[in-house]
Protein backbone atom coordinates (compact mmCIF):
# COMPACT_ATOMS: atom_id res chain seq x y z
CA UNK A 1 0.00 0.00 0.00
CA UNK A 2 1.14 3.42 -0.76
CA UNK A 3 1.20 6.19 1.75
CA UNK A 4 -1.82 7.92 0.19
CA UNK A 5 -4.04 4.86 0.36
CA UNK A 6 -2.96 4.20 3.98
CA UNK A 7 -3.91 7.74 4.96
CA UNK A 8 -7.25 7.46 3.15
CA UNK A 9 -8.04 4.16 4.88
CA UNK A 10 -7.04 5.59 8.29
CA UNK A 11 -9.20 8.73 7.67
CA UNK A 12 -12.25 6.65 6.72
CA UNK A 13 -11.78 4.41 9.75
CA UNK A 14 -11.71 7.44 12.01
CA UNK A 15 -15.01 8.76 10.46
CA UNK A 16 -16.92 5.64 11.37
CA UNK A 17 -19.81 4.06 9.53
CA UNK A 18 -22.02 7.16 9.40
CA UNK A 19 -19.14 9.33 8.19
CA UNK A 20 -18.35 6.93 5.34
CA UNK A 21 -22.05 6.96 4.31
CA UNK A 22 -22.03 10.77 4.39
CA UNK A 23 -18.89 10.98 2.23
CA UNK A 24 -20.48 8.47 -0.19
CA UNK A 25 -23.66 10.59 -0.42
CA UNK A 26 -21.62 13.70 -1.10
CA UNK A 27 -19.69 11.93 -3.87
CA UNK A 28 -22.95 10.60 -5.34
CA UNK A 29 -24.47 14.12 -5.29
CA UNK A 30 -21.48 15.59 -7.11
CA UNK A 31 -21.64 12.88 -9.81
CA UNK A 32 -25.44 13.35 -10.15
CA UNK A 33 -25.10 17.11 -10.47
CA UNK A 34 -22.43 16.83 -13.12
CA UNK A 35 -24.30 14.21 -15.17
CA UNK A 36 -27.84 15.50 -14.70
CA UNK A 37 -27.52 19.26 -14.53
CA UNK A 38 -24.57 19.97 -16.81
CA UNK A 39 -26.39 19.11 -20.09
CA UNK A 40 -29.33 21.26 -19.04
CA UNK A 41 -26.98 24.11 -18.20
CA UNK A 42 -25.36 23.82 -21.66
CA UNK A 43 -28.79 23.79 -23.34
CA UNK A 44 -29.88 26.86 -21.38
CA UNK A 45 -26.70 28.65 -22.33
CA UNK A 46 -27.19 27.72 -26.00
CA UNK A 47 -30.75 29.08 -25.95
CA UNK A 48 -29.54 32.27 -24.31
CA UNK A 49 -26.93 32.75 -27.06
CA UNK A 50 -29.58 32.11 -29.72
CA UNK A 51 -31.85 34.68 -28.09
CA UNK A 52 -29.01 37.20 -28.13
CA UNK A 53 -28.37 36.59 -31.84
CA UNK A 54 -32.05 36.97 -32.69
CA UNK A 55 -32.45 40.12 -30.65
CA UNK A 56 -29.55 41.74 -32.56
CA UNK A 57 -31.26 41.26 -35.96
CA UNK A 58 -33.14 44.25 -37.35
CA UNK A 59 -36.92 44.05 -36.94
CA UNK A 60 -39.01 43.02 -39.96
CA UNK A 61 -40.66 45.85 -41.83
CA UNK A 62 -44.45 45.35 -41.99
CA UNK A 63 -44.68 47.07 -45.39
CA UNK A 64 -42.44 44.50 -47.04
CA UNK A 65 -44.59 41.60 -45.89
CA UNK A 66 -47.74 43.25 -47.25
CA UNK A 67 -46.12 43.87 -50.62
CA UNK A 68 -45.20 40.20 -50.78
CA UNK A 69 -48.77 39.18 -50.01
CA UNK A 70 -50.15 41.55 -52.64
CA UNK A 71 -47.74 40.11 -55.19
CA UNK A 72 -48.81 36.60 -54.27
CA UNK A 73 -52.49 37.46 -54.56
CA UNK A 74 -51.85 39.12 -57.92
CA UNK A 75 -50.10 36.01 -59.23
CA UNK A 76 -52.94 33.85 -57.86
CA UNK A 77 -55.59 35.98 -59.60
CA UNK A 78 -53.80 35.61 -62.94
CA UNK A 79 -54.82 31.92 -62.95
CA UNK A 80 -58.49 32.88 -63.29
CA UNK A 81 -60.27 34.19 -66.37
CA UNK A 82 -62.01 37.56 -66.65
CA UNK A 83 -65.76 37.70 -65.83
CA UNK A 84 -66.72 37.89 -69.52
CA UNK A 85 -65.22 34.42 -70.00
CA UNK A 86 -67.89 32.84 -67.75
CA UNK A 87 -70.52 33.00 -70.50
CA UNK A 88 -68.18 31.16 -72.88
CA UNK A 89 -67.41 28.58 -70.18
CA UNK A 90 -71.12 27.88 -69.67
CA UNK A 91 -71.50 27.37 -73.41
CA UNK A 92 -68.57 24.96 -73.22
CA UNK A 93 -70.34 23.03 -70.45
CA UNK A 94 -73.33 22.66 -72.79
CA UNK A 95 -71.01 21.47 -75.55
CA UNK A 96 -69.33 18.91 -73.25
CA UNK A 97 -72.77 17.59 -72.23
CA UNK A 98 -73.83 17.19 -75.87
CA UNK A 99 -70.55 15.44 -76.72
CA UNK A 100 -71.12 12.85 -73.96
CA UNK A 101 -74.85 12.34 -74.58
CA UNK A 102 -75.97 14.13 -71.42
CA UNK A 103 -79.27 15.98 -71.70
CA UNK A 104 -79.29 19.41 -70.07
CA UNK A 105 -82.54 21.04 -69.09
CA UNK A 106 -83.13 24.66 -68.25
CA UNK A 107 -80.49 25.71 -65.74
CA UNK A 108 -80.08 28.47 -63.21
CA UNK A 109 -77.22 30.96 -63.17
CA UNK A 110 -76.18 33.71 -60.78
CA UNK A 111 -73.08 35.69 -59.84
CA UNK A 112 -71.96 36.06 -56.23
CA UNK A 113 -68.95 38.23 -55.33
CA UNK A 114 -66.52 36.76 -52.81
CA UNK A 115 -64.93 39.75 -51.02
CA UNK A 116 -62.52 37.57 -49.05
CA UNK A 117 -60.74 36.29 -52.15
CA UNK A 118 -61.58 39.07 -54.59
CA UNK A 119 -63.05 36.52 -57.00
CA UNK A 120 -66.52 36.27 -58.52
CA UNK A 121 -68.41 33.00 -58.13
CA UNK A 122 -70.64 32.16 -61.07
CA UNK A 123 -73.00 29.54 -59.66
CA UNK A 124 -74.51 27.29 -62.33
CA UNK A 125 -77.25 24.75 -61.51
CA UNK A 126 -77.81 22.20 -64.28
CA UNK A 127 -80.57 19.58 -64.23
CA UNK A 128 -79.11 16.61 -66.15
CA UNK A 129 -80.21 13.25 -67.53
CA UNK A 130 -78.06 10.51 -68.98
CA UNK A 131 -76.25 7.27 -68.22
CA UNK A 132 -73.85 7.12 -65.31
CA UNK A 133 -70.72 6.66 -67.51
CA UNK A 134 -71.80 9.59 -69.69
CA UNK A 135 -72.37 11.84 -66.67
CA UNK A 136 -68.94 10.92 -65.30
CA UNK A 137 -67.28 11.60 -68.64
CA UNK A 138 -69.07 14.97 -68.87
CA UNK A 139 -67.90 16.07 -65.42
CA UNK A 140 -64.35 14.77 -66.05
CA UNK A 141 -64.03 16.72 -69.30
CA UNK A 142 -65.43 19.85 -67.65
CA UNK A 143 -62.77 19.64 -64.93
CA UNK A 144 -60.06 18.89 -67.45
CA UNK A 145 -60.88 21.82 -69.72
CA UNK A 146 -61.95 24.37 -67.07
CA UNK A 147 -59.53 24.25 -64.11
CA UNK A 148 -61.33 27.19 -62.42
CA UNK A 149 -64.52 25.10 -62.23
CA UNK A 150 -65.67 23.45 -59.00
CA UNK A 151 -68.46 20.96 -58.41
CA UNK A 152 -70.37 22.33 -55.42
CA UNK A 153 -72.90 19.51 -55.17
CA UNK A 154 -74.41 16.66 -57.14
CA UNK A 155 -77.62 14.74 -56.59
CA UNK A 156 -78.87 11.81 -58.67
CA UNK A 157 -81.93 9.58 -58.86
CA UNK A 158 -82.68 6.63 -61.10
CA UNK A 159 -85.25 7.56 -63.75
CA UNK A 160 -88.70 5.93 -63.43
CA UNK A 161 -89.06 4.90 -67.09
CA UNK A 162 -85.60 3.77 -68.13
CA UNK A 163 -83.38 1.83 -65.74
CA UNK A 164 -80.17 2.93 -67.47
CA UNK A 165 -81.00 6.64 -67.29
CA UNK A 166 -80.09 8.79 -64.31
CA UNK A 167 -81.66 12.15 -63.55
CA UNK A 168 -79.92 14.60 -61.34
CA UNK A 169 -78.74 18.07 -60.61
CA UNK A 170 -75.16 19.34 -60.82
CA UNK A 171 -74.17 22.56 -59.08
CA UNK A 172 -71.02 24.05 -60.54
CA UNK A 173 -69.13 27.16 -59.51
CA UNK A 174 -66.99 29.00 -62.04
CA UNK A 175 -64.43 31.34 -60.51
CA UNK A 176 -63.33 34.51 -62.30
CA UNK A 177 -61.38 37.55 -61.20
CA UNK A 178 -63.42 40.30 -59.61
CA UNK A 179 -64.52 43.41 -61.50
Amino acid sequence: MTALTRRLAHGLASLGRSGVIGVGLIAFSVVFAVQGLWPQYRELRSEHERHERLSQRPPATPGKALVGIDDQLGRFAKHFPVPDQARQDILQLQSFAATHGVELRSGDYRVVPDPASGLLRHQVVLPVRGSYPNLRAFVAEAFDQLPWLALSSASFARGAGAASSIEGQLRFTLYTVGP
